[in-house]
């Protein structure tokens, strides 16, 4: 019977930590911000990121050429 004390003890402890990290999982996949994410329009929109106006690839708005096709971003 003194086996049986420990071993319940591990698989209730197993059981908790499986459960608190399933919840952090959780919210971490819905972002913490009410379950939607910043998308590319939000930050163009922001004016943290702007399109290249010759092939539309996003950049930093600290970037001077596009990454995408090398042209100035002035």
């Amino acid at each position: 019977m003194m086996v049986l004390a420990p071993m319940t003890f591990i698989v209730v402890l197993v059981l908790i930590l499986s459960v608190f990290v399933g919840i952090v999982l959780i919210v971490k996949a819905l972002g913490g911000s009410g379950g939607r994410r910043p998308s590319n329009q939000d930050d163009i929109v922001l004016g943290t990121k702007m399109p290249c106006r010759h092939c539309g690839h996003v950049n930093p708005t600290h970037a001077k050429f596009c990454a995408h096709c090398g042209k100035p971003l002035n």
